[in-house]
């Protein structure tokens, strides 16, 4: 098989190096120091993407990425830190200054990761070449069918579910205390705030019981991470007071964003999925599964139609800091297109077993061209709904 995607790894980690390596569409350089990784980019090889670990000999990742961008046959070339901890200021630096992306170890799955290698390949070289990639200016406006459709289904829709949404919030309130629903900051074409039925509660365990119930559960040995509440999220530190970039998720007295607590979880823990997964056991209420399953928990997002920040069929509206990467991205297009409850990439879920985050967002572009000059049709929105319906029924 034709290799796809021409590697440079600096650094040291066998497992890292036979994970690119056992893939047949990735060609892997391996370099082991900083001086030998100057040299190699000065004998005039360009490669599709570098990965580099955080600290290297003779270096670190920072110092071969401003070298790298300094010579200009080098600049759009696609560059990835490698990290074995999660370092909060390594993380900001790398944001900061526009590295491709931050990895902590283990990488994510072959597949992933060479379509994001691929992606990367590819938009670099549109980036280089802008002149070719350039498109006319497009301004977005809302088909008046659409939304005439929208508030004719959504106050219908919300109308018939009422008595069951009575039944639920008050199911809600009595299981737990708190708020029926919660709101998140969310972007479709602008910042909104999205309603949802709350589906979980505040713990009456603590991060480390829960680690010790989980401990005899799954027998293993592994420790529950720490999350550490005096590290602000980065995304929620840029929102004016009182906003956050995603949910909040209560722990006794600490409160965090639903982002962070994960992000958190994720790069300081290293554990199992399914050890992952055990916390939210504990908060997630009885009623909060049920809704859950049955998609209730989104019926307040009809709200959301009838206001005018979405539509029945659209893109689905990102938290903050995912809308924020994507605004200097090839996928930016998709916010061309108004944020909706059912998506394209529903549909076509219909037809694999799984769709990968790339393809996902090809397809947000593909029905953000479904409204650049004037090319709206009711068909395909009916025909996502009808796609979408049919496999919920079945």
């Amino acid at each position: 098989m034709e290799n796809n995607v021409t590697i440079v790894y600096i650094g040291g980690s066998d497992e890292i190096i036979e994970a690119l390596t056992s893939d047949s569409r990735c060609s892997v350089e391996v370099i082991s120091t900083a001086r030998a990784a100057m040299n190699y980019f000065n004998s005039g090889i360009k490669p599709d993407a570098v990965l580099c670990e955080t600290n290297i000999p003779d270096g670190s990742a920072f110092i071969i990425y401003d070298y790298m961008r300094g010579l200009q046959r080098l600049d759009q070339v696609a560059f990835i830190v490698v990290a074995f901890e999660f370092s909060e200021d390594d993380f900001k630096r790398a944001f900061s200054i526009k590295i491709d992306d931050y990895y902590v170890t283990p990488l994510p799955d072959s597949d992933t990761l060479v379509s994001r290698l691929e992606f990367l390949k590819e938009y670099r070289k549109k980036s280089a070449n802008p002149a070719q990639s350039k498109e006319k200016e497009v301004n977005y406006l809302m088909p008046v069918s659409k939304r005439i459709f929208d508030i004719i289904v959504a106050s219908s829709v919300f109308l018939i579910l009422s008595p069951i949404l009575l039944i639920v919030t008050i199911a809600i309130r009595l299981e737990s205390k708190g708020k029926v629903y919660y709101t998140s900051k969310r972007f479709g074409r602008e910042i909104f705030n999205l309603y949802r039925l709350r589906s979980m509660c505040a713990s009456t365990y603590t991060d480390f019981q829960i680690a010790d119930i989980v401990e005899h559960q799954y027998t293993t040995t592994q420790k529950n991470p720490n999350i550490d509440f005096t590290v602000p999220c980065p995304f929620c530190a840029d929102l004016p007071e009182g906003e956050t970039c995603s949910p909040i998720i209560h722990t006794d007295n600490n409160m965090i964003c639903e982002y962070w607590y994960i992000r958190q979880r994720k790069e300081f823990a290293k554990i199992q999925s399914s050890f992952l997964k055990a916390p939210d056991y504990f908060r997630i209420t009885k009623v909060g599964k049920f809704i859950r399953h049955t998609n209730i928990d989104k019926f307040p997002q009809l709200i959301n139609v009838l206001k005018g920040d979405m539509s029945i069929v659209g893109n689905h509206p990102l938290p903050l800091y995912k809308a924020e990467l994507l605004t200097s991205d090839l996928f930016s297009k998709r916010f061309l297109a108004p944020a909706g409850i059912l998506a394209l990439w529903q549909a076509e879920m219909s037809r694999k077993r799984s769709i990968t985050e790339v393809e996902r967002r090809r397809l947000d572009n593909a029905y953000a061209d479904h409204f650049i000059g004037g090319r709206y049709s009711m068909l395909l929105d009916f025909r996502i709904i009808l796609v979408v319906l049919i496999k919920k029924i079945l």
